[in-house]
């Protein structure tokens, strides 16, 4: 039987939030998408210099990879070469019909074949129940299961197998190369850097690949590209490898170890730096999350009991039709660019499920976090809505085009403090609430025209604020101070938003939390209000309402960045823009 693995806190630190719990984790194997083969260094992911004239390629596949530098050239030479990624690229330039087709998905292909290469050069290759720590025991049981996964891998090995014809043969006929692409489907990871655009495929080892999934995760990751001149130190693992359902920690030392020997294989490749976003005992297992937590999560059994959609006769609506009606919406937004309809069909179907408009968090199961269904359909209307709406301003003449703009920004404000209930009840929002954040505060000041900000922000010490190993009441309490300055603000300018709205008219408040019992101490700290530097700026240029929008636009951006801090560390590019937004 195979031992399941966990990944726990070490038994002599209790781990403050907002605090790396690894020092930067290099791949087994990594591979860019084929759509950035040609832009960016297949060594260590950095985006090409314009000029194609100062990038390298491999001189055997000629620019079907390209490096931005001779270290980089030479430092993946052996995983590009030995490991028949080279060979996979002339095998589809051959077959010139079928190239860009084969190319265009075979990222786990190349990731596959790298990670195959790590693995027998590090003499780590046996027919067990798992390849370099990664659980491939269970293989002829998905095989016999059948499905897509299973055709995949066994479509994918015999194209491994061919690739290294010239190479020794493996052994059991394809097992070995199917044992490794089950590795990869399985635990591999999309990078994402910047913008949030994924631009490659990473399997990473033990230490990262043993975190097992929480619909509550107690923390997040981050990737991190190579930077020339960096410290390559290790700050050490607050984390270490344990069995499942045991407490004890085991394999100490194995951090080094494999530290050691993937950075000598993948020397430039994308690091993974592992981050607490919630206080963890010593021992505690520490878990990340494998989805996304705002979709639905409750099963048909909770869709037809207390949390369905009543009709007027009291028969139960169906979700999947709700559901289907919404999608069927955003599909048309998408694929014939009529935002009016759209935004005519989704707001019909808002108005008609005034449930929706609701969201008490109360409803949601007291032993589990769960976001309801219909939570994940509202998010999903207000994103479409808001994207909508400001399309449709675009194309549209000025006095038109700034009414949709400001019907854009009180969805997207909609969908930030919706989202932002959820978080205070579920801290592992965190990530989506501070994307939602910015992305309002940014809407506000798009509709103001006026990023001139500088005269109350830059000269207040108070705007810098030290995140890293944050204190759970200071956090709670910056939360409340929040709700309760936007709270005040939203009076003043929340009518302004939706005024000629016919569906959002209807909504009172964007974060009204009566009915959430909220100040009845469920956070355990003082709700006395602080004072607000930003609530107490004057603003002589704005008539009334425009203040109270610009000084909420503020809000939003200061809290999101501070959120993003706690997640991704206060140097990540949510926090860099979120600066740049307020001109700091």
């Amino acid at each position: 039987m195979v031992m399941e693995m966990a990944m726990r806190a070490r038994d002599d630190i209790d781990i403050p939030m907002s605090h790396d719990l690894t020092p930067p984790i290099p791949p087994l194997a990594a591979s860019l998408h084929s759509s950035f083969l040609a832009s960016h260094c297949s060594s260590c992911f950095h985006p090409l210099q314009s000029n194609p004239n100062c990038s390298l390629s491999c001189p055997n596949c000629t620019g079907s990879v390209n490096y931005c530098s001779p270290v980089c050239l030479a430092s993946d030479s052996a995983p590009h070469t030995s490991s028949g990624e080279c060979q996979y690229f002339l095998k589809m330039k051959n077959l010139q019909s079928d190239s860009d087709h084969l190319i265009h998905d075979s990222t786990d292909l190349r990731v596959a074949l790298r990670l195959l290469h790590f693995c027998q050069r590090n003499g780590l290759v046996q027919f067990s129940d798992r390849l370099g720590g990664l659980l491939v025991g269970d293989l002829e049981e998905v095989l016999r299961e059948g499905g897509e996964l299973a055709e995949r891998i066994k479509d994918d090995a015999l194209l491994i197998s061919s690739i290294r014809s010239d190479q020794q043969q493996p052994v059991r006929g394809a097992q070995l190369e199917m044992m490794v692409l089950l590795a990869v489907l399985r635990n591999s990871v999309e990078v994402q850097v910047g913008e949030g655009w994924s631009i490659g495929v990473a399997v990473y080892g033990p230490h990262f690949s043993w975190f097992n999934h929480s619909c509550s995760p107690n923390a997040f990751y981050r990737f991190q590209l190579y930077e020339c001149g960096a410290s390559c130190e290790s700050t050490g693992f607050l984390v270490v490898p344990s069995p499942m359902g045991e407490t004890t920690n085991m394999i100490e030392g194995s951090d080094k170890r494999e530290s050691t020997t993937t950075q000598e294989h993948c020397v430039f490749s994308p690091r993974v730096v592992l981050r607490s976003i919630k206080p963890i005992n010593k021992g505690e297992e520490v878990c990340i999350t494998y989805t996304d937590l705002l979709q639905p999560k409750c099963d048909s059994r909770t869709l037809n009991s207390r949390n369905s959609i009543i009709t007027s006769t009291g028969k139960v609506s169906g979700y999947k039709q709700l559901s289907d009606a919404v999608q069927e919406a955003i599909e048309e937004y998408a694929s014939f660019d009529n935002p009016k309809l759209c935004c005519d069909k989704l707001e019909t179907i808002l108005s008609q499920n005034s449930f929706m408009n609701s969201l008490h968090v109360s409803e949601l199961a007291e032993d589990q976090f769960s976001v309801h269904p219909l939570h994940h359909l509202s998010l999903m209307a207000y994103t479409t809505l808001a994207s909508a709406y400001k399309w449709r301003s675009q194309i549209s003449d000025n006095k038109q085009s700034f009414n949709l703009s400001r019907i854009s920004v009180a969805y997207f404000t909609l969908l930030c403090l919706s989202t932002y209930r959820l978080f205070l009840w579920e801290p592992s929002l965190m990530a989506s609430t501070s994307h939602f954040l910015l992305g309002a505060g940014e809407a506000m000041l798009d509709l103001l025209g006026n990023n001139k900000l500088e005269h109350f922000i830059l000269s207040n010490s108070q705007f810098h604020v030290s995140v890293d190993s944050l204190p759970w009441v200071e956090f709670q309490s910056t939360n409340i101070h929040f709700v309760k300055c936007v709270s005040e603000l939203l009076l003043q300018c929340w009518p302004f938003l939706v005024q000629n709205s016919l569906y959002l008219e209807n909504v009172k408040s964007p974060i009204d939390f009566s009915c959430d019992d909220f100040e009845n101490n469920q956070l355990g700290v003082s709700l006395i209000k602080q004072e607000c530097f930003v609530c107490e700026s004057k603003l002589e240029k704005f008539d009334k309402e425009q203040e109270c929008l610009c000084k909420l636009a503020v809000h939003c951006l200061m809290h999101g960045m501070y959120l993003a801090s706690i997640c991704y560390g206060s140097n990540c590019h949510l926090a860099d823009k979120a600066k740049d937004l307020l001109n700091c």
